[in-house]
């Protein structure tokens, strides 16, 4: 599947969750980003979205 198609299809809470899952583990953004296969600039403009609908975005447990 394409990746635009697939990214484009997550909904707001998926991305929570899998921010979620991020922010709790010990990789970095871009390797947790390719570990998962999306782009780290998807990643973050996500987060900027997200925050901009007054999502709560968890910080990280660790150093980036």
């Amino acid at each position: 599947m394409n990746d635009k198609v697939r990214n484009a299809s997550r909904t707001d809470q998926k991305w929570m969750d899998m921010i979620h899952k991020y922010r709790t583990s010990d990789l970095g953004d871009k390797d947790w980003c390719e570990q998962h296969d999306i782009p780290t600039s998807t990643f973050y403009t996500k987060i900027t979205r997200l925050r901009k609908k007054t999502y709560d975005i968890p910080r990280a447990n660790h150093r980036v």
